[in-house]
């Protein structure tokens, strides 16, 4: 995959939700974290919804179905990530089908952990 390689510092905000998938973001280097952010009745509440290191993807379903990020993406330690946009993205699922695989693999996790946290709600 083709993309650029972008350092961020500590507490830096990757990703804000709202963005456009413009990109997916691969973990190189460092630590980062998934946040959702949820009105109530005091302002806003932040869940941490999956913290990330190397080897770590953000950005799968927002990349594949061309929607806004829902969650934001911030760094918990000085971070690299590689940026790839989603057209290169998509070439690439589409060019090697055992990357797809695995892909899929990774957003299945990630379906699986939002079920348990949506369970442990109610």
């Amino acid at each position: 995959m083709e993309g650029v390689e972008v350092v961020y510092p500590e507490g830096s905000e990757i990703v804000k939700p709202g963005d456009p998938s413009t990109s997916i973001y691969v973990v190189t280097q460092g630590s980062a974290r998934m946040v959702l952010e949820s009105p109530t009745s005091t302002g806003k509440m932040s869940s941490v919804l999956r913290l990330l290191g190397p080897g770590d993807l953000f950005g799968l379903g927002p990349a594949l179905d061309g929607r806004p990020y829902v969650a934001g993406l911030q760094s918990m330690t000085e971070t690299r990530v590689l940026v790839v946009s989603r057209e290169s993205f998509l070439r690439e699922l589409e060019d090697h089908p055992a990357a797809c695989r695995g892909l899929l693999g990774q957003f299945g996790e990630m379906v699986r952990a939002c079920e348990s946290w949506i369970i442990s709600l109610l």
